[in-house]
């Protein structure tokens, strides 16, 4: 029995057949297309930039990138709370004055061994609002060998504004010992006597004082440190304990024969008592003396 030949296909009418190369041209098309609608629907995630960072990063941004992101989100929160904190800062926080203070002294010879001195101080402040401080007083002192022993008087007044605070009146004592180098130290005992209490109220005031010449005119460094010690407590004010604490530095020169100036800054650091705040007062200094 002889093999079934397959019908053949029947084309609709009208339609003609295609050649082979317009067949591949059509494929082609199609790929063509194909490839492009896949590159507009599967587009790359953008790149990230980090609005804290200099480079652009691909997302998810680099670790690196991201702690410093984190760091600065931690220093902006700091930022925030620490007025907040400062707000909120105890009472007994220490509080700043800037001064100036003037000395001027004369001392002269009374002996082979003895000097007297005539000393005036004023001190201004911004706390006070002006003149806030005055000593006038004089001191005796003898020179046994290298060491000077003294004994004084100074009359003392404060002032706040217009207002005149309780004076006081300070018997001092002291003895001044070279160390060598230039340095030297001074023990200060005094007994202050208050207008506005009977109580004697007992301070020691120590001082290293530190000298340098600065050339063949007569210029020289100076530089100072001085802790004051309350050694008892009284009714009028005086607290038991350390009070306060000085440094000063500065250049001297003489002016003439006769006349020497000095010009510094003084730190003083004031220790609140009873419940008071501390306080740091900046000062600058201008002394002169003169040795007739």
């Amino acid at each position: 029995m002889a093999g079934i030949q397959p019908a053949s296909v029947a084309r609709p009418a009208g339609q003609r057949a295609r050649k082979p190369h317009v067949e591949r041209r059509a494929a082609a098309l199609r790929r063509q297309a194909q490839r492009q609608h896949r590159r507009e629907n599967h587009r790359p995630a953008p790149p990230f930039r980090s609005p804290r960072c200099s480079t652009d990063v691909p997302a998810p941004a680099s670790k690196a990138c991201t702690g410093m992101k984190t760091m600065r989100l931690g220093a902006m929160r700091w930022c925030a709370v620490l007025p907040l904190l400062l707000a909120a800062a105890p009472a007994h926080a220490q509080r700043t004055d800037d001064q100036l203070w003037l000395q001027a002294s004369g001392i002269v010879r009374v002996g082979e061994h003895e000097e007297a001195t005539v000393e005036s101080i004023a001190r201004f402040g911004d706390r006070a609002r002006g003149l806030a401080h005055t000593e006038i007083g004089g001191l005796f002192a003898w020179k046994l060998g290298k060491v000077e022993l003294a004994i004084g008087y100074r009359h003392v007044e404060d002032f706040v504004g217009d207002r005149t605070l309780p004076n006081e009146e300070r018997l001092r004592q002291h003895v001044i010992v070279p160390l060598g180098a230039g340095f030297a130290t001074r023990i200060r005992l005094e007994q202050r006597f208050n207008s506005s209490g009977p109580e004697i109220g007992h301070r020691v005031r120590g001082q290293l004082r530190f000298n340098a010449p600065l050339g063949r005119t007569g210029l020289g460094l100076f530089a100072t440190h001085e802790t004051f010690l309350n050694l008892n407590t009284t009714g009028w004010g005086q607290r038991g304990g350390l009070e306060r604490v000085r440094a000063n530095i500065g250049l001297g020169a003489p002016v003439g024969r006769q006349l020497r100036v000095e010009i510094g800054y003084l730190n003083q650091y004031r220790f609140g008592r009873a419940g008071a705040r501390d306080q740091m007062d900046h000062a600058m200094t201008i002394g002169l003396t003169l040795r007739p």
